[in-house]
């Protein structure tokens, strides 16, 4: 008896402690990592051309670098880099590049309507300490990108453009990032080291992609403004890229349009969107070329007052 007594007793005392401490108030949920973007997000306007919508924020930003987005042809399925924290301040402003084992920095996917992320799990995209970056996925579902893992000169920064898990011919000791293959013309299109220039490979399949890529000709390279990230309609005609052309001071990147007039001539740029403090890019669009995804860095001034930075994706609709 005495026994069932101390039971008893040890039950109500269980009881008692419980309703205490659920009677307290329960700590706030924690904030979403975006959460504290939200001012950065009101004071980075955008500028968006004349028959495109306002622009619509993608969920799946997070608050980590997200970068090099690219878009499905049927407009189902993201791509992207991810990589948890500042990469800006990290891997580029710090002037002192974290070693590649704590890099870290892999492919995900996101579906539609693009509020959540999965690693894309195919060994060449989270291979350590290698990190690729820049995917675009072609009508046929080949995944064209860049990625440091074969090595090069330096056995860890240079590098390559690759088709799947094959490094492609032509890539030397230089280094070539941001490639966009256009199936029509058989070009692979693609950009130098720092994002400098904009060079093509004609013939590309052809040839195995193998040989030299030349530089893509004025107005798309023009002398003292850089030229990157292309991105061509499936006729290969129409070419979105980012410049700092229309910036005065030459660093502000703005995502513009050109138009092929004939052999090695194009149109002269025309601004599709700019932001009006910090840069925009990463262009991608649909293969109905009716919606057009990018991102755009945000920077944001930290309690020691230093400043940090994030990108969020966006995505604008063609108006009809």
């Amino acid at each position: 008896m005495k026994k069932l007594y101390w039971f008893i007793i040890g039950i109500i005392f269980l009881i008692l402690i419980l309703i205490i401490f659920g009677s307290k108030e329960k700590e706030p949920p924690s904030q979403n990592q975006m959460d504290k973007w939200a001012q950065a997000l009101e004071t980075h306007t955008l500028q968006i051309a004349q028959g495109w919508s306002e622009p619509v924020v993608l969920e799946v930003s997070d608050g980590n670098w997200g970068d090099s987005i690219t878009v499905s042809p049927d407009g189902n399925t993201i791509y992207f880099m991810w990589y948890p924290g500042d990469l800006l301040t990290d891997q580029v402003l710090s002037g002192q590049p974290k070693d590649p084992y704590e890099y870290n920095a892999d492919i995900y996917k996101s579906e539609k309507p693009f509020k959540t992320k999965q690693k894309d799990n195919r060994y060449y995209f989270v291979e350590n300490p290698w990190s690729a970056a820049g995917p675009m996925v072609d009508s046929e579902g080949n995944i064209f990108y860049f990625s440091n893992r074969f090595g090069g000169v330096d056995d860890q920064y240079d590098n390559d453009i690759y088709k799947n898990s094959e490094r492609l011919a032509f890539n030397n000791n230089d280094n070539h990032e941001n490639p966009h293959y256009c199936k029509t013309l058989d070009e692979l299109w693609m950009t130098t080291s720092e994002d400098k220039e904009i060079l093509v490979l004609k013939n590309a399949m052809a040839n195995g992609f193998d040989g030299v890529p030349q530089l893509a000709p004025p107005p798309i390279n023009v002398l003292n403004s850089k030229s990157t990230m292309p991105w061509l309609s499936d006729d290969c005609n129409t070419l979105y890229f980012v410049t700092t052309r229309f910036d005065p001071e030459k660093w502000r990147l703005a995502i513009v349009k050109s138009e092929r007039l004939g052999e090695n001539q194009w149109s002269e740029p025309e601004l599709v969107i700019s932001g009006a403090k910090l840069s925009v890019g990463e262009v991608t669009l649909t293969k109905d070329e009716k919606q057009l995804f990018f991102e755009q860095v945000l920077e944001r001034q930290k309690e020691d007052g230093t400043k940090e930075y994030t990108t969020q994706f966006y995505y604008i609709e063609k108006l009809q």
